[in-house]
């Protein structure tokens, strides 16, 4: 097996961190850099705006970062992860402007858009 394939299979298509305001869900793009995936989350409709979790290395040190869709640095994840997959759960995050503060990384499954889910199965069913 080559190694973009391996690269692929370790990578998830879905990841989903969840930051104290909100939950954000970034989709493997077909870019790499260092050889790992960069992620993106969804922007505007303009296609523009987003955020993305990509690798970074300098001479010393290598890091995920989760990015603005300028390009500025606002959190780092320290390491030398092959993928998101390495790194799922809470894990204390250095903000690039701050102190470091707790992300939840959680990969997410892909499900198909269309469907219908009967609400009276899921909400009322008095197993909750």
């Amino acid at each position: 097996m080559d190694d973009a394939m391996e690269v692929e299979e370790a990578s998830p298509t879905l990841v989903t961190v969840q930051f104290r305001w909100a939950t954000e869900t970034f989709r493997r793009t077909e870019d790499q850099v260092h050889g790992r995936y960069v992620y993106r989350s969804r922007g505007t409709l303009d296609g523009l705006g987003g955020l993305r979790l990509q690798y970074q290395r300098s001479e010393a040190v290598g890091a995920w970062e989760i990015t603005s869709s300028q390009g500025k640095c606002l959190y780092r994840l320290l390491g030398d992860a092959a993928s998101p997959k390495d790194f799922l759960g809470q894990q204390s995050w250095a903000r690039c402007r701050g102190p470091p503060c707790q992300l939840v990384v959680m990969q997410k499954r892909e499900v198909d858009p269309g469907g219908w889910i009967e609400g009276g199965l899921l909400a009322f069913d008095g197993k909750w």
